[in-house]
Formats: C-alpha cells, structure tokens, sequence
C-alpha cells in the first residue's frame, strides 16, 4: 500500500448582479442569493470567538482546537495545507483589511511571503516519494477578471487557468481535471455549475509513499479500545518494535511514523488521560515545533496502534471567521483585484479521507470554498506506546515546516 495524499480546494465567488445590487451591499442591504449566506455570517462574526496562535503551524492547530471544540464526531480530518494554499491564490485578489484579515488568520507577514511559501514550490521527490500540487482556475465566461489576478497566480501558483460556461459539460471538464490530478481518488467534485458561481479556484495536494517501517500484518490482533465517553470498541490493533522519535511532556506522549526515504512524518499523539482532544490541540499550538525538536532523540519503542480509516466532511467557515477572516464572508468583503464586480465568499467545505494500515497511508482531502519537550536518555528497554485510547494525529512536510493533515481518532474504524 503506497501512501497518497490528495487535497483538492474549490472557491467559488459569487458577485453582486447588478450596479444597484452594489449599492444596496454598500448600504447593508443583501438580497437574493447573498441573503441568507450575509446574514449568517454575520450572526456567526457577532458570536464567535477563537484563540488564534501566532506560532509557526498555529492556523494548523487553531483549526483543530476549534473542531475539536465543537464536533460531535469521534473522528476528525482536516487538511491545514489545503486551506492555505487555496487561501494564498484567492489573498491574490484581495485588498484592504479582507486582505489584512486573510494575511492574519494564515500567520503571514506579508502577500509576497504568502506567495513564496516552500509549500507550494513543485515537484518535490525524495527516494520513493512524490508531493506536487496543482492549481487551477475556472472563470465563468460571463465574469470579468483582472489581467493582473490571473498573471499573479500563474506567477506565483503555476494556476491553469480556463474561461468557460458554467454548465454541466465544464462540470465534466473540472471533474477530469481533478482526477487527473489525485492520481483517480478524487472524480466526481461537481456536481452542477450555473451562472450564479462566478469563479472556481482549485488546489490538488498528491502525495505517495510508505512507512520507513512497516507493520507486520501477522502481528495485528483484535483489541479493546476506550473511547472518550468509557465503552470500548474492537479494533485491529497493529504491532511493532522500533527505533523512532519519541518525546513527552505533562500532556501529552508523541512518536513519529517516517515516510520512508523523505521528509514525511506522521505524529501520532496520546493525551494524558482526561484531557480532552481540544485543550491537546491547544497545548500543541505552543509548544508542537519545541516537541518535535526534541523528539529527534531517538527511543526504542514497543508501539500499538489502531489499523483506522476516517471519511469526514465539514465546513471550515465558522473556523476562518472566528480566526478573524470575517470580511470576505460579507458585504465587507475586497476582492477587488480580482474584478470590479463585489466579491464575496460563501462557505468553506472541506471533505477528507484518510487510511492508516500495516503497508503505510492513504489520505485524500477535497476542500470546497464557495461565495459564489525535554531530551530524553535512550532506554535499554523499549517505551510501550499503546494507542488504545481517543489520540490525535499530525502529518508534516519537515522541508517546508508545513501540517499536511491533523486530526483526532476518537474510534478507530476500517
């Protein structure tokens, strides 16, 4: 089993029909389709509120404290990286404080150190494994666009771009694109298009590899897992001894799965009991990147670790707006550089797959943006790490410093 790696992020903006449509936004007046979307955004800016971490990585972890927060489901998806690189082609056409609010909420000082991110830089090999994006940018041919949006996010972003009809047969085209690029996983994004979306921004995310160390198949046995609320599960529990990173503190213990020959590590963490998954999210926000740094002593570890596969959808809106990214989803919204037309975003959808089994892991991400510790002496006897309790999960790039998934298992499934 290879490890893949797809993320696939769609804006769609929506524009003001009319001149006096404008005017009416101007003045507080939404109609029609930005009706109730403006109003919901408003009422979520006037009740929401997020701690926001201005430490490197601290959108990744805002996120999944936030979800982690508010979700009722035991297991939890979410692709940081994916959000980001589609939120660095839309910061393209932004002005004014839209633009200040989207630099703040990705931790960027500037649109050019947004743009110049190592994250986006394409392709990356290393031994046997691939990460690339892909870029794309769809115009209803009916929506004006400025020459100067476009050329940036060729520039920076490598973007195809394609003036199209929204109709079912370009739904067909953007569903090929997608597949080409998510190597097959991901085929069937659109449904339908129609004049009312103005534009679709696309970020493909592959990545294809295999654990440095495999999980013996034979090994794996079905074992008691304890949920958050105390009743227990079955699970395939797989079995390992080996060499690693390993690093704990008051909180939390953490080891690092490597994706053999590359900088890919999966972070599998354990809470210490009756913290909840939000608050080690919180506590990883801080003091993660020290963590991992000290993690790189190596330890003999005893590991067990749940086979699990996690299907998770969610809208990321109500995330990005308590971070402070309120104006783009309103009538404050600047995306001016992008067309003279009023821009807006209406919703951030975000639907992820990931897998983890003996052979390596295999994750996709589909993100739908819409307007319209301490240093540890080496033990002679391995570390018994079980993870048969509610743990959370990081995938990073170490060359590029950047959070590829995270999440949390509350229930490990196949």
């Amino acid at each position: 089993m290879k490890f893949r790696h797809f993320i696939y992020v769609t804006f769609l903006l929506a524009s003001c029909a009319t001149t006096k449509d404008a005017t009416d936004a101007a003045k507080g007046v939404i109609k029609d389709t930005h009706n109730s979307s403006v109003n919901a955004a408003q009422e979520n800016k006037n009740r929401m509120t997020i701690k926001r971490y201005n430490t490197p990585n601290g959108f990744a972890f805002s996120l999944l404290e936030y979800i982690s927060g508010k979700e009722t489901q035991e297991n939890i998806c979410i692709s940081p990286a994916s959000a980001e690189c589609a939120l660095a082609m839309v910061a393209n056409g932004a002005r004014e404080r839209t633009l200040e609010q989207i630099l703040s909420t990705l931790n960027s000082k500037s649109l050019d150190s947004l743009n110049n991110k190592e994250i986006y830089k394409q392709p990356i090999k290393e031994g046997g494994t691939k990460l690339s994006l892909a870029n794309s940018i769809w115009v209803n041919k009916k929506q004006p666009v400025k020459e100067q949006f476009i050329a940036d996010n060729k520039k920076y972003h490598n973007a195809y771009v394609s003036n199209v009809p929204f109709n079912d047969n370009t739904a067909s085209t953007i569903n090929d694109w997608c597949s080409q690029n998510t190597n097959g996983k991901i085929n069937n994004i659109v449904d339908k298009l129609d004049d009312k979306t103005k534009m679709l921004l696309i970020n493909a995310l592959y990545l294809k590899g295999a654990w440095r160390d495999e999980f013996n198949k034979n090994a794996t046995t079905d074992e008691p897992f304890t949920k958050a609320d105390g009743t227990t599960t079955t699970v395939k529990m797989m079995h390992q001894t080996l060499t690693t990173s390993y690093n704990l503190d008051n909180n939390l213990r953490m080891i690092s799965m490597p994706i053999a020959e590359s900088h890919i590590r999966v972070w599998f963490i354990l809470p210490r009991k009756g913290m909840s998954m939000s608050e080690a999210a919180a506590h990883l926000a801080t003091n993660f990147n020290n963590l991992c740094k000290e993690a790189y002593n190596t330890q003999r570890i005893k590991l067990s670790l749940p086979r699990f596969s996690i299907e998770y959808k969610t809208s990321l809106k109500e995330s990005l707006m308590a971070l402070g990214m309120t104006d783009a989803f309103d009538e404050n919204a600047n995306f001016s550089k992008i067309s003279d037309k009023p821009l807006y975003i209406n919703d951030v959808m975000q639907k992820t797959y990931l897998k983890i089994d003996e052979k390596g892991a295999e994750a996709a991400a589909v993100t739908y943006v819409s307007v319209g510790l301490l240093a540890m002496r080496p033990t002679k006897e391995p570390i018994e790490v079980k993870f048969d309790r509610p743990f959370l999960y990081v995938i990073t790039d170490a060359m590029t410093n950047s959070i590829l998934f995270t999440g949390q298992v509350g229930n490990p499934t196949e």
